[in-house]
């Protein structure tokens, strides 16, 4: 499909988002919204003066180009933006006619050590040379739910010369977000201790602002060819998403440019840029496109951020509250990062967003070994929830010795190591660090010995403070557990509608409000509009709680029974049952 390259009578403001993510580009360009998105892409690059149209000279090697599209989210995970990426086809290229140097600082070179001894050729592992200059065999997380398993460097080899080049050559690939994490918990921590605001803002198409030396022809891009000239080709003078020059060609741009503007770079992390201000330290910590700065007099904050949009198209600036996956609230009693939207996408993959909570990730009798006996389980699913674990470390340190000791089995992965993987998965979803509304429902049928009626428990939290309880007898004699339980979840319900409505007072909007229930059967009639002969005699009033369920105000989950807090608030327990709750 053909369209015309006049694109700049293309409005940047709209107000509608697709919810759909296209996997081709005939989808995309069935779709008004993904056009504008695509539209969008390209003006940046004639802004940029990326590329000119010239014909094909002979004999030129031509690089293809590809649409990526991703739907963006905010913290909460609502789509806020439909991005639609051009990039070239990187992986064709040659090294020394169409790229030279290609590496580029993300994060301070120092590696996640995982231990010298027992590796082989079977695990993800690479040299890396930490700031000790020792040599370690670590694993890297090339994206938050692959490992990356290259060949390994030869350990054996006298020569320590050829053991330096190769951990370096290696590290030219190298993605390290867990070691930029490092870094951003590092300047968190000094921000809090001076009582620095910190800000981020996010450069609009980055790798089109820095400069190539080499010269590159693209193709031109899928369903928008020019109709004069559809054999030509464009001639690159900017990086283009996919070149393996792109990344080292941003960031020179940028570093030189707030080093012109008097910032120094860091002399250990070359990603840390800063600048002595009377009394006060300015900070600059950049990780690609996304930067995060601040100083404790915001008047020059916001002289940096309008330095910064001068010189770069900014598609985000303000006070720091999502980077990388973390969400971050700076608030006077200190700053808190947790990986909360995170969790709930990890939990959603891997279909466990029902699972029932647990306390701890990993018995204290739980003794994980090979299993060769054991059933064989999907390898790259293992992996996968591996390195999704342990990106989620950066913000758990809690989890980090049970999901490290689960990763020594990514080899030959068995049905017991993924039990103890999923386990992992079940705390992480129960142990929340954000000012969130939290429901505990329970009921202890027929525990009236005199009028056989049942008892409603409830408890309610807010963040981690227990704010709202109750405990009730039943007005009507129910016939099943699934019924009484069924009655005590609306119940509870109501209550944490009501908190809801309290809570838009201070200014805090909740939706989906988790309520924690131990029948598996009370969740399902909620989720459920089914009809049958134990169900079909309920009061329609008491159907409340499916109303609300649907419209998304309460998510209604199972529980285990031990991890009910509502149990005490229902019947008389034993004091091991009673001192722990």
């Amino acid at each position: 499909m053909t369209r015309s390259r006049n694109i700049g009578a293309f409005c940047q403001a709209y107000s509608f988002v697709s919810s759909i993510e296209p996997t081709t580009i005939d989808q995309a360009l069935s779709d008004p919204d993904w056009i504008n998105a695509m539209h969008e892409e390209l003006n940046n690059f004639t802004r940029n003066e990326v590329w000119t149209l010239e014909a094909k000279p002979k004999g030129a090697r031509v690089i293809g180009t590809k649409w990526v599209f991703r739907n963006k989210q905010n913290d909460e995970g609502n789509i806020v933006r439909n991005k639609a990426r051009l990039v070239a086809k990187g992986y064709s290229q040659v090294e020394g006619i169409d790229f030279g140097e290609t590496f580029a600082p993300v994060a301070r070179p120092e590696a996640v050590d995982v231990g010298p001894g027992g590796s082989t050729p079977s695990r993800a592992a690479r040299v890396a040379v930490g700031s000790t200059a020792f040599l370690h065999l670590v694993a890297h997380i090339a994206s938050p739910s692959r490992i990356e398993v290259p060949r390994i460097a030869d350990f054996t080899n006298p020569s320590a010369r050829l053991v330096m080049w190769q951990a370096f050559w290696y590290l030219t690939w190298c993605i390290r977000p867990l070691d930029f994490t490092k870094a951003i918990r590092f300047l968190l921590a000094y921000a809090t201790h001076q009582d620095m605001k910190l800000y981020q803002m996010d450069v609009k198409s980055a790798f089109l602002n820095g400069y190539i030396n080499e010269l590159v022809y693209v193709e031109q891009p899928p369903g928008f060819e020019d109709p004069n000239n559809p054999n030509h080709v464009y001639r690159l003078s900017k990086a283009l998403y996919g070149l393996k020059q792109a990344p080292r060609a941003w960031y020179e741009r940028l570093r030189d440019f707030v080093i012109e503007k008097g910032l120094k770079i860091g002399r250990v992390d070359t990603t840390l840029f800063t600048k002595k201000m009377d009394n006060d330290l300015f900070v600059c910590q950049v990780y690609v496109d996304d930067i995060i700065f601040g100083l404790t007099n915001e008047e020059l904050c916001k002289e940096f951020g309008n330095m910064m949009a001068k010189e770069f198209e900014m598609s985000m600036i303000g006070e720091l509250t999502f980077f990388l996956g973390f969400q971050i609230k700076q608030l006077k009693e200190g700053t808190f990062i947790y990986q909360e939207k995170y969790t709930r996408d990890l939990l959603k993959r891997f279909k466990m967003d029902d699972c029932n909570l647990i306390e701890t990730p990993m018995a204290t009798n739980a003794k994980l070994e090979a299993d060769e006996s054991g059933i064989k389980v999907d390898q790259t699913l293992y992996r996968s929830m591996i390195g999704s674990l342990l990106y989620l470390c950066a913000s758990r340190p809690d989890i980090m010795f049970s999901v490290c000791l689960c990763a020594q089995f990514q080899a030959d992965p068995r049905g017991s190591h993924l039990i103890a993987v999923k386990r992992i998965l079940r705390l992480v979803v129960s142990k929340g660090a954000s000012f969130e509304l939290l429901g505990y429902s329970d009921s202890d049928f027929a525990g009236c010995r005199v009028e056989r009626k049942s008892t409603s428990g409830g408890c309610y939290l807010l963040g981690h403070s227990l704010v709202s309880w109750s405990s009730k007898k039943q007005n009507c004699v129910f016939l099943s557990t699934a019924e009484a339980e069924y009655i005590a979840a609306g119940s509870s319900c109501a209550q944490l509608l009501y908190m809801k409505q309290t809570l838009l007072d201070y200014g805090v909007k909740l939706s989906r409000i988790p309520l924690l229930c131990d029948s598996e059967s009370a969740v399902k009639l909620a989720n459920n509009p089914v009809q049958h002969s134990q169900t079909k005699h309920i009061d329609i009033r008491h159907h409340f709680i499916r109303d609300h369920v649907a419209k998304g105000d309460i998510l209604l989950r199972n529980v285990g029974t031990k991890e009910q807090l509502a149990d005490i608030f229902t019947k008389p327990l034993d004091e091991s049952n009673f001192c722990r709750l």
